[in-house]
Parts: C-alpha cells; sequence; structure tokens
C-alpha cells in the first residue's frame, strides 16, 4: 500500500537534503514521504564532503523524509540498502541488460565501471532507534559532458542514446521505493540485504582496493547490518573495514 506523497518542487537551492533538514527543524512533525526534488542544485552534497556535479535541469536531485521509527539504530544501513535497490530497480526499467548495473559498496550505483547516481544518507536517531532519515539522490539522466577532475561519470542518456524525462524517472524511483519499504516496515530485512548483496559492484573474485597498509586483492565475503565491509585477502585474511578505512581501485596503474 503506498503512502501519501507531500512532493515539494523546487526550481533551484543549494541543496535538497539542507533545504529538507532546514525544514524539518522548522516543521518538526513534518510527514513520511516528504519529498524534495530541483532542477538545479547550485551546492549539492556527495559522500565525504564532496560536491555533486550537476547541470541545471538535466539530471534529479531529490531527498526524501522517512520516519522509520520500527528500524533499531544498529541496523540503520537497512535504509542505505533501500536506498540502493530503489535507485538501482528503477534505472532497470531503463536499461534492458540490467545486469549491468549494480551497487558499488556502499551506495552508489554504477552502469559497468562508471557511477551514475550517489546517494547522501543523514539520519537523526532517538534513543535506540531511528526518528528520521533524509534519503539524498544525485542521479545523472540527461548530462553528455563531464569535467576532467571526475573519474568516472556517466548518465542515462549516454547510455540509451537520447534524452529521458527527469520527472518520469523521480515518479518511477519514487514508486520502487514506496514498494520495497514494505520490507522495511513489515520488518523483512533479510529480503533486502539479500538482494543488495546479489547486486554489490564486484560481487564476485577478487579485485584491488586500497586501505592504510596499500594496495591489495581481496574479495567481499559480506556487508554486516552495521554497514561494514567484510574482505577476503588474497593470504585468506578476513578484515572488516568501516566506511571510508577502505576504498575500491578502478585503474590498479
Amino acid at each position: 500500500m503506498k503512502s501519501c506523497i507531500n512532493l515539494i518542487h523546487l526550481s533551484e537551492t543549494p541543496s535538497t537534503n539542507t533545504f529538507l533538514s532546514e525544514l524539518l527543524k522548522q516543521e518538526p512533525q513534518l510527514p513520511s514521504w516528504t519529498i524534495v526534488s530541483a532542477d538545479h542544485q547550485t551546492a549539492g552534497r556527495g559522500q565525504r564532503g564532496n560536491s555533486w556535479y550537476a547541470t541545471a535541469h538535466l539530471n534529479l536531485a531529490l531527498s526524501i523524509l522517512l520516519r522509520p521509527a520500527m528500524v533499531p539504530a544498529n541496523r540503520q544501513f537497512e535504509l542505505s540498502e533501500l536506498c540502493a535497490l530503489s535507485v538501482l530497480n528503477a534505472l532497470s526499467q531503463y536499461i534492458s541488460d540490467a545486469d549491468l548495473l549494480s551497487i558499488k559498496w556502499p551506495n552508489d550505483i554504477y552502469y559497468k565501471d562508471k557511477k551514475i547516481a550517489g546517494i547522501l544518507i543523514e539520519h537523526n536517531l532517538t534513543s535506540t532507534h531511528i526518528d528520521n532519515t533524509i534519503l539524498g539522490i544525485g542521479l545523472n539522466i540527461n548530462e553528455t559532458e563531464y569535467p576532467d577532475f571526475l573519474p568516472n561519470p556517466i548518465s542515462l542518456r549516454v547510455i540509451l542514446g537520447h534524452e529521458v524525462s527527469c520527472m518520469e524517472v523521480r515518479n518511477i524511483l519514487i514508486d520502487e521505493m514506496q514498494r520495497l519499504y514494505c520490507h522495511i516496515a513489515n520488518r523483512s530485512f533479510s529480503l533486502l540485504h539479500s538482494n543488495y548483496m546479489q547486486r554489490l559492484y564486484r560481487r564476485n573474485g577478487y579485485h584491488p582496493y586500497r586501505d592504510a597498509e596499500g594496495i591489495f586483492e581481496g574479495k567481499i565475503e559480506e556487508v554486516l547490518p552495521t554497514g561494514e565491509l567484510l574482505l577476503m585477502h588474497a593470504d585468506g585474511r578476513v578484515r572488516r573495514y568501516a566506511f571510508k578505512e577502505v576504498e575500491y581501485v578502478l585503474d590498479p596503474q
């Protein structure tokens, strides 16, 4: 069953996450499924404090407020899995070979070896549970040119060879997230996690990674409920990594 949506569409804002966060401070009872989308972000935010590059009117930027009180604070990564799978499933409705889409841990969306979407999630915790969550999504739709400092971007238009309606993608994405959210509401966390693991980038075999000790070959063993990544090193050691403690090496050279 779909929830009612409170949709706020802006022509321009520094950041949809920031706008929604400030609105929540002014209206603490703001309902779940309040969604802010914008034609242009002037200061879009990505993971690790990075900015999100996007030309006005060519891409999708939106932030979604959820109040997942049923999710324990120590399982908040379930919401990251929800968001990543929702974006991936929405894109799969446009890309015929959906197996070329994957989730790069923790929640970037990749087409082959190129990044098509990024996710920024911000939680407010109350005691042992989550009071509210803002899911911020930046999705490359009709962008065709990128600055050199971005290592591996790609857009839906580049993949398909034609323009796509940003609003259509937005609506499909919201529908998909509401469908998957039923698993969160019913506490069917294991199904979401299983789907997430199946769609992980470089899920099978050994690939190059970099940690504090340097570059090594590793194989994904598991992603824990905390969001930590378990990697098996070539020598058989299994090590646990939190976000920012390890990175994929996309070009070993």
